[in-house]
C-alpha cells in the first residue's frame, strides 16, 4: 500500500477540496430538496471520467453511486448531501474565518462529502485503472429525515464495509448508539383563559408528565447511560383559551447494548402510574421510530488500517461511539459493517454556529484514501459480516461508548502480581472495559491472575473468545476475552469486561 498511498496523498489538492466544500455550502439542500446539489456533484464526477449512476428514491430525488476497481466494492464511502432546514435563509452560504469554514451543513456533513469526493478524485488521478481498489462512492439524500436514500440503496446493494462521514472530529466510531423516538399527547378541556378553573389545561398536564418521567432513574442524567432530549412541545394555539391538547417529543439515544424495546416498555411502565399524581390525566404514548445500536469491536481490518495510517498521517487515533442517530444504523441492520468517521463536531451541528476546521476536512480526505487502498488489498475482508462471533450488536464487552472506559496498561515485563492489581482495579472501580496493551500472553496472564474474592473463575482454555465470572463481595465481574492469536508484543490487545451488581431476589442489574 505504501507506494500507491504516497501517490494518492500527493494527488489530494487542498485548493480543489476547499472549492468543492464552498460550492456545496452555497447550495441550499434541505431534506427533500436535494436535486441542485446532486446535479453539481454529478457534473463534478462525470467531468472526472466516471459513469455516475442515479438511483431514484422518489420523483426528482435520487442518490449518486460511483464505483472503481474490479469486482464488487469492498467498501463504500457514504455521505448524505441533505441538511436540516436553515435557521435563517439569508445566512445560508459559506464563510471562511481563521481556518474554519462556516455554514449550514459544514459539519453535518458537507465537510465529509467534500473530503470523500476529493479522495475519490485523487484515487482516480494517481492510479491506473488496474491499480484502483474495488470501492464505491455513495452520495445519498434524506438522511436528516427518515434515511430513505440509504434505505433505497440497501434494497439493491450490499458491501462488507461502509465509511459514513458524520462529524466525529476524526474519531473512529466502530460503535453506534441506538435511537428511540417517544411521543406524548395530553388532552384537556378548553375554556376561556380567564376561567381556567372551568377547563383542564393540557399543557400543565404535559409538564407534570415530563417532571414525573424525570424523577425516574432511567432519566437521571448523572447516573443513567441513556441520553435524552425533549425535542419539542406544542399545544393548541388558536384563541384566548385554556389549551385542550399538548404534544411533546423526546429523543432517546441508547448505548449500543441497550434494547430500544426494553426502554419503550420501561417508559410505558413509568407513565402508567402518572395518573396517581396528576389529576384528570388523559395521556397517550407512541413510539414511531426505533433503531438498535451496534458495536463492531476493534478486531477488524478497518481498525488495523487506521492503527497504521493515523501515525503515518501525523494524527492521534481515538476510538469512540457515535451518540446520534445516522444511516449507520440502517447499514448495520442490512448486514454491512459501518464505520462512522468524519470531520466536524456533532455538538454544533444543526445550529447557527455550525462550522468545520478545513485542516480536519483535508485530513479526512487522506484518511478515506488510506482506507480505500487498505481495504482494496484485503480480499479476505469480504464476507466478514456483522454477525461474526463477537462482532454483533449483542456481543458482550464490545460497546465502545459504554460507561467507564478503564485504561489499564500492562506489558510482558510486568510481573503477575501487577496483572492481578490491574484486574482488581477494573472491578473495584466499576470499569466496564479493561484494555491490556501487550502480547496475547499478557492479556491471558491478566485474566488468569485476576484472583479476587473467591478466586479465579475465568477459565481460559485457549486463545480466543472465552467467558467467565469473578465474584467480589456483592459485585460480580462478568468478562469475555477476545485477544486473538497474538500479533506481536506491540499490538493492541483488549480484555472487555462487564461489571454488574447483585440486586437481591430481583436478579442482575447493570
Amino acid at each position: 500500500m505504501s507506494g500507491r498511498l504516497e501517490r494518492v496523498l500527493a494527488a489530494i489538492d487542498p485548493e480543489r477540496l476547499k472549492r468543492t466544500l464552498l460550492d456545496l455550502l452555497d447550495i441550499y439542500s434541505p431534506s427533500g430538496k436535494e436535486e441542485d446539489i446532486q446535479l453539481y456533484l454529478e457534473e463534478r464526477l462525470s467531468q472526472a471520467g466516471f459513469s455516475v449512476e442515479r438511483q431514484e428514491v422518489e420523483e426528482e430525488r435520487y442518490n449518486l453511486r460511483v464505483t472503481m476497481g474490479e469486482g464488487e466494492p469492498q467498501l463504500y464511502l457514504v455521505g448524505h448531501v441533505d441538511t436540516v432546514p436553515a435557521w435563517d435563509l439569508e445566512e445560508v452560504g459559506a464563510k471562511e474565518e481563521d481556518g474554519f469554514i462556516h455554514g449550514l451543513g459544514s459539519s453535518d456533513m458537507k465537510g465529509g462529502c467534500a473530503a470523500m469526493v476529493e479522495s475519490w478524485l485523487a484515487l482516480s488521478r494517481a492510479l491506473q485503472a488496474g491499480e484502483r481498489p474495488p470501492v464505491g462512492l455513495l452520495l445519498v439524500v434524506g438522511e436528516e429525515e427518515n434515511g430513505d436514500g440509504s434505505a433505497s440503496f440497501l434494497e439493491q446493494y450490499r458491501a462488507p464495509w461502509a465509511v459514513i462521514g458524520e462529524p466525529t472530529g476524526l474519531s473512529a466510531c466502530f460503535a453506534h448508539y441506538g435511537y428511540l423516538e417517544a411521543g406524548f399527547v395530553t388532552h384537556g378541556l378548553r375554556s376561556h383563559s380567564s376561567l381556567p378553573e372551568l377547563g383542564h389545561n393540557a399543557v400543565e398536564s404535559m409538564l407534570r408528565v415530563l417532571l414525573h418521567l424525570g424523577k425516574d432513574p432511567l432519566f437521571n442524567r448523572e447516573q443513567s447511560e441513556i441520553v435524552y432530549s425533549i425535542r419539542e412541545m406544542r399545544s393548541s394555539q388558536k384563541g384566548f383559551v385554556v389549551p385542550d391538547r399538548c404534544e411533546a417529543w423526546i429523543d432517546l439515544h441508547l448505548p449500543p447494548d441497550r434494547d430500544p424495546g426494553a426502554i419503550e416498555e420501561a417508559i410505558r411502565r413509568i407513565v402508567s402510574g402518572a395518573g396517581r399524581y396528576i389529576p384528570g390525566l388523559d395521556l397517550s404514548v407512541s413510539f414511531e421510530f426505533a433503531s438498535a445500536g451496534y458495536s463492531l469491536g476493534l478486531d477488524n481490518p478497518m481498525a488495523r488500517i487506521l492503527e497504521q495510517s493515523y501515525p503515518r498521517l501525523g494524527l492521534p487515533l481515538k476510538f469512540d461511539a457515535f451518540r446520534s442517530h445516522s444511516d449507520g444504523n440502517l447499514f448495520f441492520a442490512a448486514g454491512c459493517q459501518p464505520l462512522i468517521l468524519g470531520p466536524g463536531a456533532l455538538e454544533i451541528s444543526h445550529t447557527p454556529e455550525e462550522r468545520v476546521e478545513f485542516a480536519e476536512v483535508l485530513a479526512a480526505a487522506r484518511i478515506y484514501a488510506a482506507l480505500c487502498l487498505g481495504m482494496g488489498e484485503r480480499p479476505g475482508a469480504r464476507g466478514q459480516g456483522p454477525g461474526a462471533r463477537g462482532q454483533g450488536p449483542g456481543a458482550r464487552g464490545q460497546g465502545l461508548g459504554a460507561r467507564g472506559w478503564g485504561l489499564a496498561p500492562a506489558s510482558t515485563s510486568v510481573p503477575p502480581i501487577a496483572h492481578r492489581l490491574v484486574a482488581a482495579f477494573a472491578v473495584v472501580h466499576g470499569k466496564s472495559h479493561l484494555h491490556v496493551t501487550g502480547s496475547a500472553e499478557t492479556a491471558i496472564d491478566v485474566a488468569v491472575h485476576a484472583e479476587i474474592g473467591r478466586g479465579p473463575l475465568l477459565d481460559i482454555e485457549n486463545v480466543g473468545m472465552t467467558a467467565g465470572t469473578i465474584e467480589f463481595g456483592e459485585m460480580v465481574f462478568v468478562g469475555e476475552t477476545d485477544i486473538g492469536a497474538g500479533r506481536g508484543g506491540s499490538e493492541f490487545q483488549r480484555l472487555p469486561q462487564f461489571l454488574r451488581k447483585r440486586n437481591g431476589r430481583r436478579g442482575w442489574t447493570d
